[in-house]
């Protein structure tokens, strides 16, 4: 279609264009995302030329949901070719096909291809599901990332499991022990061999699952000192024979654990973090058959360190506003609002509070 000089659209300035055809781009954020750039770059030439001249635009689009129901196989080629050598955003969701037809298959091997021939490239690699036909196997990962910024996936089982970590097993470095631009880690199913790779350090974002004994966990999270957002799912306590070591976390906003009561005290007890982290906990896995006392002694622990931190944060910060929500057989939550941090003495933190609300169940 000609390009009309007075359409008021056609008189942005290529950075402009550029911005929102980017905005667009975002398969994270747009499960339309292939759509809307295919139909953008044939609405006149000026565009087409444009977008086509732009490789991060077509490399930010591999979307392997989106791709499944595009008919022609040769666009899934056209794609790639179209983004040359800009670094790639992956996104692969395979529930939808769990069924082996042709198409799966051709997708899958395309899948496996654009892994193995483009690995250097990849900054953003997203797998939904651990049941995907995308899974990722180990034997993938252990190269080199130069470009590797975000991660998340499972990874099939090949340690042992963290009850047996002291055990001797095989050590495969991820990556290569080389991932400079990582930023956000979440390969479940998969414990993390090389303790010491220079990578852990830049990372904000880890997530740690039930493949992570106490020690093996703490390792990690010393290594990675930068850490803003943090996730624990059902880590386990392992065996202990030596004391475990402290860690202090000190750019830490978000820790969020979900898991038994035992090794979430453990866990907590040994990390050291700042006042103003939000700090969440879910406990799971109560066994009836267990003592009563046992189930006490556990959650006591859990509860004492929570509210040794909470008491701290009310010491540490002045607050308008507080939030309250109690659930008699599931869980218990407090939310502050706060107009101003400082130093102050706890018997004056109640008289800043000019809200409070509370709710029960």
């Amino acid at each position: 279609m000609p390009a009309n000089s007075w359409t008021p659209i056609h008189v942005l300035n290529t950075d402009i264009l550029l911005s929102i055809f980017t905005m667009n781009a975002d398969i994270f954020s747009d499960r339309h995302a292939i759509h809307t750039t295919r139909i953008t770059s044939q609405v006149c030439r000026q565009w087409r030329d444009l977008m086509l001249d732009t490789p991060s635009l077509w490399a930010r689009l591999l979307d392997m949901e989106a791709l499944y129901y595009i008919s022609a196989h040769e666009w899934w080629n056209e794609l790639i070719r179209r983004s040359r050598d800009a670094p790639l955003w992956i996104r692969a969701y395979s529930a939808l096909h769990a069924n082996r037809t042709d198409r799966s298959k051709h997708l899958r091997q395309l899948f496996i291809d654009i892994i193995h021939g483009n690995w250097h490239r990849i900054q953003k690699l997203y797998i939904d599901d651990h049941y995907s036909g995308f899974g990722l196997s180990l034997a993938m990962l252990c190269f080199p990332a130069p470009q590797l910024e975000d991660s998340d996936g499972f990874l099939p089982k090949k340690t042992a499991h963290a009850e047996n970590h002291d055990q001797k097993r095989e050590i495969t470095p991820i990556f290569a022990g080389h991932a400079p631009m990582l930023r956000t880690s979440r390969f479940r199913g998969h414990t993390i061999a090389d303790q010491h790779a220079p990578w852990l350090r830049n990372l904000c974002s880890i997530e740690l699952d039930c493949e992570y004994g106490l020690r093996d966990a703490l390792a990690v999270l010393s290594a990675a000192s930068r850490l803003q957002d943090l996730k624990a799912y059902g880590i386990v306590e392992g065996y202990v024979s030596r004391p475990l070591p402290t860690v202090s976390l000190p750019h830490l906003k978000y820790f969020q654990y979900h898991g038994f009561p035992q090794p979430c005290a453990t866990l907590l007890d040994h990390t050291i973090i700042p006042l103003g982290c939000s700090l969440t906990i879910q406990i799971v896995g109560y066994n009836i058959r267990e003592l009563a006392q046992e189930i006490q002694r556990k959650l006591i622990s859990v509860f004492n360190i929570f509210t040794d931190y909470v008491e701290r944060y009310l010491q540490a910060n002045i607050f308008n506003a507080i939030h309250i929500c109690y659930w008699s057989n599931c869980s218990i939550s407090v939310g502050m609002q706060n107009c101003v941090s400082g130093r102050m003495p706890a018997q004056f933190v109640p008289s800043a509070a000019q809200h409070f609300t509370f709710k029960s169940g």
